[in-house]
């Protein structure tokens, strides 16, 4: 991740194991200090801990490290206020023994809670707290919360249109074959038959429309897996910047539509079509023949 910040800056490196005096700098502070790959800066910290050297609790400390990289994270609150120096040396200038926060990134957002019980349960007897993302940005999960309630929404509004296309297409042929469903009637076709023959029909046009629908559906999401949609196309503006509450929105959007989900839409849209069919199928099989007949 901090060697993909690195890059978005296409200046320098992101620290390495082997750097003591060493800094990348946010792009933001590089761009008000007018310094780049190569200069000095002087980084200086208050004291959390006095030393045995003298130096007191409160006292100002700071070092002479050399910037080998820029940070583009694209929040301006990281790249305009942060510095990232060595581990050794911000302890050794603090003068504590270690970190003082440490982030962990699961694989599975659904195991988030059960991970931070564990942890909690890990640092707690050292007087340590562990939270999750929400804990700390609660703005930040009150828009996610949003955001999909308006998904269901359109997905809700989306069912309605693709039942109300179904019918219509379906009563409307049932209406311009009215005399010939009437007419079959009256020569002794039998009102199931005419049924399952509409039946039928939705069924072979819900299967071919879904079957177009999945591999137009599955080669957009191929491709946005692979390459993902940069939300500049839906805009004008530049949002390689674009953040919210203090956290990084990713101006690309990966498509990441499980198999379980794809068949649950298909299957779903199919039974929609069947369910939508009836009532076309319904009104064919109780036509009346001779008043059918009758109308022009």
């Amino acid at each position: 991740l901090f060697d993909r910040w690195c890059g978005a800056a296409r200046q320098g490196r992101y620290l390495t194991g082997q750097d003591e005096r060493a800094a990348v700098v946010g792009a933001g502070i590089a761009k008000r200090l007018t310094v780049s790959v190569g200069d000095e800066v002087t980084v200086q910290v208050v004291r959390a801990v006095g030393s045995e050297d003298g130096e007191e609790r409160g006292a100002l400390s700071q070092r002479r490290l050399e910037v080998v990289g820029l940070a583009r994270t694209g929040n301006p609150e990281i790249d305009d206020r942060l510095v990232y120096v060595p581990l050794g040396t911000l302890t050794r200038m603090l003068g504590t023994s270690g970190p003082n926060e440490i982030a962990l990134v699961v694989d599975d957002v659904g195991e988030l809670e059960a991970v931070r019980d564990d942890v909690a349960a890990l640092v707690s007897p050292r007087g340590l707290e562990a939270h999750t993302w929400y804990e700390r940005s609660p703005t930040l999960k009150s828009l996610i919360e949003t955001d999909s309630q308006m998904g269901v929404i359109m997905l809700v509004l989306l069912v309605v249109l693709v039942a109300l296309g179904v019918v219509n297409t379906t009563l409307m042929s049932v209406l311009e074959r009215t005399k010939e469903f009437a007419i079959m009637i009256a020569l002794g076709a039998r009102r199931s038959r005419i049924f399952r023959l509409i039946m039928t029909e939705v069924a072979l046009l819900g299967a071919l429309s879904v079957a177009a629908g999945a591999a137009l559906g599955g080669a957009f999401e191929l491709y946005g897996r692979l390459h993902g949609w940069p939300i500049e196309w839906l805009t004008e503006q530049d949002l390689s910047d674009l953040s919210f509450s203090g956290s990084v929105i990713d101006p690309v959007y990966h498509s990441a539509l499980t198999p379980e989900n794809g068949a649950i839409i298909i299957c779903g849209v199919y039974l929609l079509f069947l369910l939508t069919g009836l009532a076309p199928a319904l009104k064919a099989a109780r036509l009346r023949p001779v008043e059918s007949m009758r109308r022009k």
